[in-house]
């Protein structure tokens, strides 16, 4: 699979603490992301979307 965004791999440790985080706030409030929302996640993670795509990408998961 091609990347349409360049993510070296410092980014890409970056990029997947922070999702970690969220995960982890999430899970203290009795929330976790779907399977479709980890989907998502991990696209941003790889590089595949940035991270104003994940936002639009997660709100209309979940959101409708």
């Amino acid at each position: 699979m091609e990347r349409s965004i360049a993510v070296v791999d410092s980014e890409r440790e970056i990029r997947a603490w922070g999702i970690a985080q969220a995960r982890a706030s999430s899970r203290l409030e009795g929330v976790d992301l779907s399977p479709g929302g980890q989907a998502v996640a991990q696209r941003y993670i790889d590089g595949e979307i940035d991270s104003d795509q994940l936002v639009q990408e997660m709100a209309k998961l979940h959101l409708g």
